[in-house]
């Protein structure tokens, strides 16, 4: 259908209905300007009809970044930022090293635990026990044994004594404090959603870490401190410290 045709029709319609000379002008004229504003064509006028194809995308288009941002946790609008997913990386690389460290150390413990048992002494019915200094022994579950009622048993000359035991056995618990009081705790800290640490924590937080790994791996004892304030963002339960314990 061409533009004639529609002038027309559009014309008459109007002529029919008013049959006034400047109203048809009038109406003339809006319908000039639509057919410019459709096929694209400046009319000296602002534009009343159609809304320009470039102007809708562009709103489109902020209204698509507006809902993308909304969506984003605090923390994922953080890492948008070079420098601070740097100091992110820095510090999940450091928890990941630490949990390497503390998985090897946990395996060698547990070896450790398994020769000393099986180089204890045992009672006739198969119970291991652990020499003590005063001759008598002690059961796993911490059971005294009496000399007297060991006679009879056969005590090899380098059985397990209670306090090799009982070192293993401290390595083993302060190991597993490590993995839920401050490892844990603390790659929850680093991936909160809604209160990221700031670049300065992060870096302090990697320091922190590198610390714990270090002492996994060179001592065979720790002691968790608690006296850390209960405000400190890094690690909240602590970090482990050299004790005085022997070394392997």
């Amino acid at each position: 259908m061409d533009k004639g045709y529609l002038s027309e029709h559009y014309l008459n319609a109007a002529g029919d209905a008013d049959g006034h000379g400047a109203q048809l002008i009038r109406q003339k004229h809006e319908f000039s300007d639509l057919q410019d504003e459709i096929a694209g064509r400046e009319n000296g006028k602002v534009r009343r009809f159609i809304t320009g194809d470039k102007d809708l995308r562009g709103q489109e288009r902020k209204d698509r970044q507006d809902i993308v941002q909304t969506a984003l946790s605090a923390l994922q609008a953080r890492l948008l930022d070079p420098q601070y997913r740097e100091a992110y990386t820095r510090a999940q690389s450091a928890i990941t090293q630490a949990q390497s460290a503390l998985n090897d150390a946990l395996v060698d413990n547990a070896e450790e635990l398994e020769r000393l048992e099986a180089e204890a002494a045992r009672l006739d019915d198969g119970t291991v026990i652990f020499m003590r200094p005063d001759g008598s022994a002690e059961t796993r579950d911490g059971r005294i044994i009496p000399p007297s009622a060991l006679i009879g048993v056969t005590i090899p000359e380098d059985a397990t004594n209670v306090e090799e035991y009982r070192i293993a056995m401290q390595r083993s618990a302060e190991l597993a404090d490590i993995q839920t009081e401050i490892i844990d705790p603390a790659r929850d800290r680093i991936n909160d959603q809604d209160n990221p640490l700031s670049v300065e924590e992060l870096q302090n937080f990697s320091d922190e870490i590198n610390r714990v790994a270090a002492h996994i791996s060179g001592s065979s004892e720790f002691s968790i401190s608690q006296n850390r304030s209960s405000d400190d963002p890094l690690l909240p339960l602590g970090e482990p410290q050299l004790s005085s314990g022997p070394s392997p």
